[in-house]
């Protein structure tokens, strides 16, 4: 059966130091049960605060659809992030098999759980990209989304796989939206949206969809005050351009809003590799 592609995974790129210092600024592992009220309160919920003990605890990123660490380009996001002086938690199928399936609602539910626990200072997300892939238009791997949505009906063979990936779509917003009801910091990326207006348009696979325009994350924007910033991989030393967009909690605003200038400017046929024509 097909299963959901890896696409591009947050653990193959270094994390910058900013996040670490706005993880860091964040409360460290906190398994405390409701008490109270002693401060802070998220809805109905007050949280104590912690320890002495849990206090020296390093703090910990949550690296959702992380990849395998092991086959990231160095530094890591967990090596950049133990040298910032915190620990990383990476969730992938690559790294925990199906305990890490983030396709599962049991695993789903736990990672909710946690980030209510507040285990972690901060939350990076790459959700497979690979059924809103622009490498998706031919017989061999049919376009599933159009500006539209979900294609109706559905390419014979490929309805199970769009219904996974769907679900990891609907489960990513579960997670921002949480994350921002407890002021932990994200940082979910994906490709760009090459029809939107700007350096990443490419009027040829325009018609197709993207992670940016499903019905969940426009509701999830709705609900969640977040920033958008697309730049270029190549600027970052990628060998492909690979235009990207990242969304981020409004608090990370200092950290990622200056990536808005990481443009291209090596021009079409310049880079040592090609993932779709560029």
């Amino acid at each position: 059966p097909r299963t959901c592609p890896r696409g591009s995974s947050a653990g193959s790129r270094p994390l910058p130091p900013q996040l670490a210092l706005a993880a860091a600024q964040r409360p460290p592992h906190h398994r405390a049960a409701p008490c109270p009220p002693v401060g802070g309160s998220v809805g109905s919920r007050r949280l104590s605060p912690p320890s002495p003990s849990q206090s020296d605890a390093r703090p910990k990123v949550l690296s959702l659809f992380s990849g395998d660490p092991a086959l990231a380009h160095a530094p890591s996001i967990p090596a950049a992030l133990d040298e910032a002086g915190l620990d990383c938690e990476c969730f992938d199928t690559l790294v925990g098999g199906q305990a890490h399936n983030l396709g599962d609602p049991s695993v789903q539910r736990g990672v909710l759980q946690r980030l209510r626990n507040l285990e972690f200072s901060a939350v990076i997300l790459a959700t497979p990209c690979g059924p809103v892939s622009i490498l998706r238009d031919d017989d061999a791997a049919p376009a599933l989304f159009d500006r539209a949505g979900p294609i109706e009906p559905c390419p014979p063979g490929w309805e199970d796989y769009r219904e996974a990936y769907l679900r990891l779509v609907d489960f990513s917003c579960e997670v921002i939206e949480l994350a921002d009801a407890l002021g932990i910091p994200w940082v979910l990326e994906n490709p760009a949206d090459v029809a939107a207006p700007g350096p990443a348009h490419w009027r040829a696979k325009a018609h197709l969809g993207s992670f940016w325009i499903h019905a969940r994350v426009l509701r999830a924007r709705a609900r969640v005050e977040f920033q958008l910033a697309t730049f270029a991989q190549c600027a970052l030393g990628c060998r492909y351009r690979k235009w990207t967009c990242i969304a981020y909690s409004s608090s990370l605003g200092p950290v990622f809003d200056g990536w808005r200038r990481f443009e291209c400017v090596h021009g079409y046929g310049g880079h040592p590799e090609v993932a779709a024509g560029t």
